[in-house]
C-alpha cells in the first residue's frame, strides 16, 4: 500500500502510469496465450512430426490465465483507487483553494512551464511558485 499523505499528485500519477504499463504487459501475455490456442495454418514444406508430445492448448491458456488474472485484477483495482484519490484530492483542494487547484493541474497534469502557468492563472510566476511550494512543502522549486 502507498502512503498517500507523503506523495504529491505528480508522484501518484507516475505510479498510475507505472501500474498501467504493468497491466498492459500482463494483458499482452494473456493475449499471446489466447493466440496460441487458435488453429494455425499448415506449412508448405515437409517437416518431421513430433507425435510423442500432445497437450491441450486450451488447458495451457486456462492455466496461464489463472496465474495472470489475480495480478490483472489487482493492478486494475490499484489504478482505479489511485485515480479516484487524485480526482477527490483535486476536488477537495478546489473547494478551499481553487487557485492552488489550477496551479497543481497546470504543473503536474498538463506539465506547463511557470510562465505558461502564470499566464493561465493571471498571477505572477513568483506567486504561482509560492502557492505550489506551499502545497508540496518543499524549497527551491
Amino acid at each position: 500500500m502507498y502512503d498517500l499523505s507523503k506523495m504529491s499528485i505528480k508522484d501518484i500519477n507516475n505510479e498510475i502510469a507505472h501500474l498501467t504499463n504493468q497491466l498492459d504487459c500482463d494483458l499482452e501475455k494473456k493475449g499471446r496465450a489466447w493466440v496460441n490456442t487458435q488453429p494455425k495454418s499448415l506449412s508448405n514444406y515437409d517437416e518431421p512430426i513430433n507425435s510423442g508430445k500432445r497437450e491441450n492448448k486450451f488447458d495451457c491458456y486456462v492455466i496461464t490465465c489463472e496465474e495472470l488474472d489475480p495480478e490483472i485484477d489487482y493492478l486494475q483495482d490499484e489504478i482505479l483507487s489511485l485515480s479516484k484519490y487524485v480526482e477527490k484530492e483535486l476536488k477537495r483542494i478546489g473547494e478551499y483553494e481553487p487557485l492552488m487547484q489550477e496551479i497543481i493541474k497546470c504543473k503536474e497534469l498538463q506539465h506547463l512551464t511557470w510562465e505558461q502557468t502564470a499566464i493561465k492563472t493571471s498571477y505572477s510566476v513568483s506567486q504561482c511558485r509560492r502557492i505550489y511550494k506551499s502545497y508540496i512543502n518543499k524549497r527551491d522549486i
